[in-house]
This record gives structure tokens, sequence and C-alpha cells, in this order.
């Protein structure tokens, strides 16, 4: 459901008008447990429509790939979208007559975003611009990390496509970013050398509460009742234990 202007590394044999599952009960494979989130586009015939049936079967619907204006963006707010998919990339951008998707994830208190922070996708800048807005309970830090996240550099397939992938970027052949090949603790990491002057505890809060508030979770806090899920960062914010259930599972290397 994504606009074919703004579909990044997507192949367009893969893109669908929300208009195709209309009209009939909802396809099995957009309504199973596993969906919890679904991108779409909504300027696209029909996305209000489906934004509302996805909100009813429980779903999280997120705007994104999107040329959407300023104003399709609140309407598809008003119809429940609550999140905006990785803010400013592939999206209708900031524009001082013409405010689109991006300015209304930046300014409506109703819905989160989530933004990569590898330094790459977005600069340093535009991450100070949207912390200014979306802090501390809107900001929800994502890797946007692909099937080569955590592999060494080189060529690597995506869905079918060839992925060229470096230290710090993946892209296709065409130098289109393909999503990211680091993890979420290196984007952490990433995100407080970019920004330094950003408080620990509201960073911290964009990669446990805040996402898990967004998909109704009960994860992401230290609190009674909360699941004893929990990871110990090291002073550079690298992973020195993991406990899951209480448990713990990884010890210092």
């Amino acid at each position: 459901f994504l606009a074919p202007e703004k579909k990044g590394a997507h192949d367009d044999e893969h893109l669908l008008g929300p208009e195709a599952v209309l009209g009939a009960p909802l396809p099995h494979w957009l309504t199973a447990p596993s969906v919890r989130m679904v991108t779409l586009a909504p300027e696209l015939p029909g996305a209000i429509d489906l934004i509302r049936l996805l909100v009813e079967q429980g779903k999280v619907v997120s705007a994104g790939h999107s040329v959407a204006s300023f104003d399709v963006a609140k309407a598809a707010f008003d119809a429940g979208v609550t999140t905006g998919t990785h803010l400013f990339n592939a999206m209708s951008g900031l524009h001082h007559r013409h405010p689109g998707l991006a300015a209304a994830l930046l300014t409506d208190p109703r819905v989160q975003a989530g933004l990569i922070g590898d330094g790459i996708h977005v600069h340093p800048a535009m991450l100070r611009l949207a912390m200014e807005h979306l802090l501390p309970d809107r900001l929800v830090l994502v890797s946007d990390a692909m099937a080569a996240a955590g592999m060494p550099p080189g060529r690597h397939t995506l869905a079918g496509r060839t992925v060229i992938v470096d230290d710090t970027s993946a892209r296709l052949e065409d130098g289109t970013l393909a999503g990211c090949p680091l993890l979420l603790d290196d984007v952490f990491r990433s995100v407080r050398h970019l920004v330094p002057e950003l408080p620990l505890t509201d960073l911290l809060l964009a990669v446990t509460a805040n996402p898990a508030r967004l998909l109704n979770l009960t994860q992401g806090r230290l609190d009674s009742g909360s699941p004893a899920d929990l990871v110990l960062l090291d002073g550079d914010g690298r992973a020195r234990y993991v406990m899951i259930d209480g448990r713990l599972c990884k010890e210092p290397d």
C-alpha cells in the first residue's frame, strides 16, 4: 500500500492499492495475529476506508512511503493512524507553503513517529528538529534493519534484489537506500554520538517504553507487573547482560 513515487527499495511488482482488498473480507495475510503494524500511503484511493478496517482488526496503522498532503495526513490520523514510518524518509517533507506528512507527524500530538537514527537516513540537524517536537513520549527510534543487518560488508540479497552493504549503509545498485545494516543498539550509540545533549532518559524511552506503547505491549518499563525483560548496557551503550522473563540469557563476552 505504498505510493509508487515513494516506494524506496521496494519492487514495483509488490505494490498494491488499498482498493484491491476492499469490498470483501480482508485477506488473512493482512489480518493474521502475527501482523501487528501496517504501513500505507493515506493518499491512495481507498486508504482511509482501509485504515478504519485495520484499526477495527486491532492493527497499528502507520503512514509512510507517501506523498500525502498535510490535510490528507490529518484525515488519516482522524481515521486511526497512530504513527509514521521512518520520519522524513520516503514521504512528503517540510515546505513552508505545502506542509506534507512529515509536518503533520511533527505537529500532531495524537501520533508518534519512527525515526532512523543511523546518521545517514536523517541529517543530525533534522534529528534535533524531530526531537524538539517528539520528545519525550512520541519519538520511536528504529534501526530500519534489513536482511543483511549484522552481516559483513558485501553484496547481499533483499527480496530478490541485490543490496550493497558497507559498515554503515545498505543500498541498491542505483544508490537507493535499502534499509540499514545496523541493529538497534548500534542506533542507540549513534544517536548518543550525533546528539550528545540529548538526555539519556529521553533516549531510553525512545527505544523502550515508547515503541512498546505504540504496539500496545506491556514490555518496555521497569514497573511492578511488567515482564522482567532487561538489557544492561555499559557506559558505551553496548549490551553486557540480557535477561528475558527474569532469566539471564546473555553474559559478558
